[in-house]
């Protein structure tokens, strides 16, 4: 994702969402390194041991049109509902 906000966006005032609603300002918490380290994890040393742990029957092109399926049905759900 690029550092440009969209033109609805843009045009919204300071302090508010696309939709009016409050937006709460997210605050710089330092380096990856520091987030890192209060969370305990460390990098990934071996991608191949992480997909590993991914089932080799599952279909990614599956799980990426289910998970927009819900995106789409939660905002039509939003829509209905503002």
């Amino acid at each position: 994702m690029s550092g440009r906000r969209s033109s609805a966006a843009a045009a919204a005032p300071a302090g508010r969402g696309r939709r009016g609603g409050r937006v709460r300002a997210l605050r710089p918490r330092g380096s990856l390194e520091e987030l890192a380290a209060e969370q305990g994890v460390s990098p990934a040393e071996d991608l191949d041991a992480i997909g590993a742990l991914w089932p080799c029957d599952d279909d990614p092109e599956e799980l990426l049109g289910h998970i927009l399926a819900e995106r789409a049905a939660r905002r039509r759900l939003a829509r209905a509902e503002g």
